[in-house]
């Protein structure tokens, strides 16, 4: 896609400025409320304002759907979105669309405590001169899948003008695209980043055109499709419409193999988490052709040589449904790459019948997977060593207590189960559990089991704590700290009331000793709540502000009233006395049997 960031992409899609987006894409609401606020203004390229412009503010959350709002700028060019939530874990994407074209005004992210941010957006008019543009360079990325390879090609291009290049669709008649790309032939599945495809693409046959916008300086075109490949080696050749000064072929370090004439042999590259052989090309003028040849290593059929080790999965609960990811991690003893025949597998995993919403890991789908009922078959091929395979699906929720229940394919000799304490009951019969733990911003309830055998079901019971409709965390923190004071003063009422007239001068101060004492007891409960994840960090903040405020009165109160010795007949001479009530002590006595206060080496000796 040709953006300078993935998270710009996603912007895109919250303007709508795209014509597919893929089934998966998740429902829109409005951003998360709170007291915070990101004001801006816009302005031209002339740096006057841009009255009317239409500004978006894109919210991504670390945990639940992502949110959309959007306000017009006014006639200085101004705009603000406020009632926001200031959550340090939220991102904002802020951004604006001029002339049919999105701007970015970048991503915005408050820090604790911070409640307001500024946001300044530069828009252009776009143009249809496409003289300021050259394409650098080009990679062609291969990946064997069996019986096709998946292509990635990314079209490196540089605009040196100063203006956005873009051409609206009812303009385009009689004027040339700004880029021009061709699919290798028998080209199917074809896809961009995040399942977008952006209004400015135009795909007719192996045809790509791209019509911008292409922003000034370098844009990178990222598409995928697959190609059938056939036993032994297939030949292809790539065609360049646009020509590029270096193309950059990839292929995995283990597996398939590309050869071609011309190319010479680069370094050895990461490339989207795996080790890539890279060749170089020449430049090639526009119109020209590299050709190709893609050889595939032999494979075996054994599915005993696929191993299982630590099964992980990591659950969440809400009000709707249940998010459920699972990884199986594996190793393919042997040296060969293993792949099944047509029709059968190297692996079953089930899924729940209830599961709707399955999805894989890109990486698990170059492993080679196929969608069944209740289930995902391993096909592969696989290579030798470690793999991972990845499944998420949701299981639809309407209250009460939710079953989950599992069972295994094969032996498994270690599962860890960690369900994110959202406040959540969780029994289970045949898994341990463990102690919590802790990731940046969540914590999770684990709990794991050894040595589950092929065919073992095993199972866990989630009750929310809270229904659906409980108020706010911090308004039941607040009032469970309320009600515990209120407890205290209310327990102790009898224990004022009998010392009222034999001792005044102390009932107080036991009284402010047990209120000291249960707000100190709340801090600690507090500073528990929200270690454990309970409280986010706006509640626990402000709680413990309050709190602590609370308990600096009272100790106020305490040093202003602090009791006087009662006036009292002088005791005989060199008898002590207790400071704090004036009760006569022995020489070794430690605490005062009056009141309680410890003595210290010069109290109430008298002269």
């Amino acid at each position: 896609m040709m953006l300078r960031s993935a998270w710009f992409l996603v912007f895109l899609v919250a303007l709508g400025l795209a014509t597919n987006v893929s089934a998966q894409a998740p429902t829109v609401g409005d951003v998360p409320s709170g007291i915070a606020q990101i004001r801006g203004r816009v302005t031209l390229a002339d740096g006057h304002p841009a009255p009317n412009v239409e500004i978006v503010l894109y919210a991504l959350q670390p945990a639940g759907s992502p949110g959309v709002r959007r306000v017009e700028s006014d006639a200085q060019g101004d705009f603000a979105f406020v009632g926001i939530s200031n959550d340090p874990g939220i991102a904002y994407l802020v951004g604006a669309r001029y002339g049919g074209v999105p701007f970015s005004g970048g991503r915005v992210a408050f820090a604790a405590d911070e409640n307001e941010r500024v946001v300044d957006i530069a828009v252009s008019s776009p143009s249809s001169d496409m003289g300021a543009l050259e394409v650098l360079d080009v990679w062609l990325a291969f990946n064997w899948l069996g019986k096709s390879v998946r292509v990635t090609e990314t079209h490196r291009l540089h605009n040196s003008g100063p203006s956005v290049i873009h051409v609206p669709e009812g303009a385009r008649a009689g004027k040339t695209p700004a880029f021009r790309a061709e699919l290798l032939a028998g080209a199917r599945e074809f896809a961009m980043p995040f399942g977008v495809v952006p209004e400015g693409v135009v795909r007719e046959g192996a045809g790509l055109e791209y019509w911008g916008p292409l922003y000034p300086g370098d844009n990178d075109f990222t598409f995928t499709y697959d190609i059938d490949v056939e036993g032994g080696g297939t030949n292809v050749t790539k065609r360049l419409p646009a020509g590029a000064k270096i193309v950059h072929v990839l292929a995995p370090e283990t597996g398939m193999r590309v050869t071609g004439e011309g190319l010479r042999a680069g370094e050895t590259i990461p490339f989207e988490g795996r080790s890539y052989h890279q060749l170089d090309s020449e430049t090639v003028s526009p119109g020209g052709r590299l050709a190709l040849r893609l050889v595939q290593p032999e494979v075996a059929s054994n599915p005993d040589s696929i191993q299982m080790g630590e099964v992980r999965l990591f659950l969440e609960l809400d009000e709707a449904a249940l998010s459920a990811s699972e990884e199986y991690n594996l190793r393919v003893v042997g040296g060969d790459f293993q792949a099944s025949p047509e029709g059968s597998s190297l692996l079953d995993v089930s899924i729940p019948e209830s599961a709707v919403d399955v999805r894989f890991p890109s990486d698990t789908l170059e492993l080679g997977v196929r969608a069944e009922e209740n289930g995902v078959a391993l096909t592969g091929p696989v290579a030798p060593g470690p793999a991972v395979l990845g499944v998420a699906y949701r299981i639809p929720f309407t209250g009460g207590t939710l079953d989950f229940a599992r069972t295994v394919s094969r032996s498994v000799p270690h599962l860890s189960i960690f369900i994110a304490d959202t406040g959540v009951g969780v029994l289970s019969d045949r898994l341990h559990r463990r102690k919590p733990v802790r990731s940046n911003d969540r914590v999770y309830i684990h709990f794991e089991a050894f040595q589950l055998e092929a065919g073992e079901t095993f199972s866990l019971s989630l009750t929310p704590l809270l229904p659906p409709s409980a108020p706010p965390l911090a308004a039941v923190a607040a009032l469970a700290i309320a009600a515990a004071l209120a407890a205290g003063w209310f327990m102790t009422a009898p224990l004022r009331r009998g010392n009222a007239e034999a001792e005044p001068a102390t009932a107080p101060a036991a009284a402010g000793e047990r209120e000291r004492d249960a707000l100190y007891e709340a801090i600690r409960d507090l500073e528990h709540d929200f270690e454990t994840g309970k409280l986010s960090q706006t509640d626990y903040d402000e709680l413990r502000l309050e709190l602590r405020t609370r308990a600096g009165r009272l100790l106020q109160r305490d040093e202003q009233a602090a009791p006087t010795p009662p006036v009292t007949s002088a005791p005989p001479p060199s008898e002590l006395y207790c400071t704090s009530c004036g009760k006569a002590r022995a020489q070794d006595d430690r605490f005062c049997s009056q009141c309680g206060k410890p003595h210290g080496s010069t109290l109430g000796k008298t002269a």
